[in-house]
């Protein structure tokens, strides 16, 4: 009797995490090691996002290591062939996403579009991400990336402000009165 894989909830964090972890080692030239990662978050947390699967079987069919596995559960998970055909359209491809991204950006509604679009299913004709390659999951997971970056940097404490500084635009204000040109600061001509 046929059993359908419960959906593991995403944790994004975890996710942006487990892509960091796999281009550490790819760095190296250690692609085995970056599948353990993979494999372990694939079986940890089943459907919790098609990427990981996708990134597996890129992985192992570009340095010549087994397919087999991550096709095997991914069929097993999404009872759906892998698809890996056409895998080079990133997210830019995918029209009413980026639209939508640009309508909210960068307010939270952003960040529930981005995780509502890792998360999304296969097959659901009303899932966010309509483009489902590889290259698309890496752009939405940087795109999450550089939303938390923001949303981090945005809610650090603002610098103290004398009463007679000028409120500044974020730039560096560097203090040059002290400073006297020497000959040698001078650029040469020739």
């Amino acid at each position: 009797m046929f059993h359908e894989a419960p959906t593991a909830l995403l944790d994004v964090a975890a996710l942006r995490e487990l892509w960091e972890q796999v281009d550490f080692f790819e760095s190296l030239g250690q692609a085995a090691d970056a599948v353990t990662p993979l494999r372990a978050f694939v079986r940890a947390h089943p459907r919790a996002s098609e990427a990981p699967y996708l990134r597996w079987w890129a992985l192992a069919n570009r340095h010549g290591l087994e397919t087999h596995s991550p096709q095997a559960l991914y069929e097993q998970h999404y009872q759906r062939p892998l698809p890996v055909a056409d895998m080079a359209d990133g997210l830019e491809s995918d029209e009413g996403l980026l639209q939508a991204l640009t309508r909210d950006w960068p307010g939270d509604a952003a960040r529930a579009i981005l995780e509502a679009a890792l998360a999304s299913q296969p097959g659901d004709p009303a899932a966010p991400l309509q483009v489902r390659t590889l290259a698309a999951f890496d752009d939405l997971i940087v795109l999450h990336g550089v939303w938390h970056g923001r949303s981090v940097l945005g809610q650090a404490p603002a610098a103290p402000q004398t009463a007679d500084a000028a409120p500044t635009d974020g730039a560096l204000e560097f203090d040059w009165s002290a400073w006297t040109p020497t000959s040698s600061d001078a650029p040469a001509l020739r």
